[in-house]
């Protein structure tokens, strides 16, 4: 939004995995499990416990995972260790919970409304690189919203990490596709 407003102050743009259709975006959000999670963490940013009391209430939390029908306990998920939780939990006493109310709330669509996405994406005219992180491992954007985007898009080119979740690599530390294609495109600049 900010390259869309001030597109005289923004000279190049990565957008990692955004959620660009709306009405998916708004229903992913609006998940009873995801809904569980933003509860989770505004409680957590209200609470006034230090990080050291967090870590272990967050570790006990139940998280449904794609493919699994009971929940996993948060702190037993592959890429969680020790680190990652202290990461979390400090992060969590930090946020504002107001951020959080919408979501919380599943009232996710109620939140973008309003929010014309490709009216921001037309206004953006800077070298544009898209990442998508693979649908089949969690990521949100379809081909469909990648061609999309980039045909919107006056700069635009985009990157399919493949093989790469939601996080694009970042929580699995398989960081070397999202590298390899950030640096290439700001090499090109």
């Amino acid at each position: 939004m900010a390259a869309a407003e001030l597109p005289q102050r923004v000279r190049a743009l990565i957008l990692g995995n955004p959620a660009l259709n709306k009405k998916r975006w708004a229903n992913a959000e609006s998940a009873e499990d995801r809904m569980g999670m933003y509860a989770a963490m505004r409680n957590f940013a209200v609470s006034g416990l230090t990080v050291q009391e967090i870590v272990p209430i967050l570790a006990d939390l139940p998280i449904a995972v794609p493919g699994s029908i009971e929940p996993v306990r948060y702190g037993d998920l592959p890429e969680m260790d020790g680190a990652r939780l202290r990461n979390r939990a400090k992060t969590m006493s930090e946020l504002d919970p107001e951020v959080l109310q919408y979501h919380a709330e599943g009232r996710a669509a109620e939140f973008l409304e309003g929010l014309d996405l490709d009216a921001a994406l037309r206004r953006i005219t800077c070298p544009t690189l898209l990442l998508q992180a693979d649908p089949a491992a969690g990521g949100v954007l379809s081909d469909s919203d990648v061609n999309h985007a980039v045909a919107t898009l006056a700069d635009g080119r985009y990157v399919k990490l493949v093989g790469v979740g939601r996080d694009l690599g970042l929580e699995s530390w398989h960081v070397t596709p999202l590298l390899r294609a950030m640096t290439l495109f700001l090499e090109s600049l």
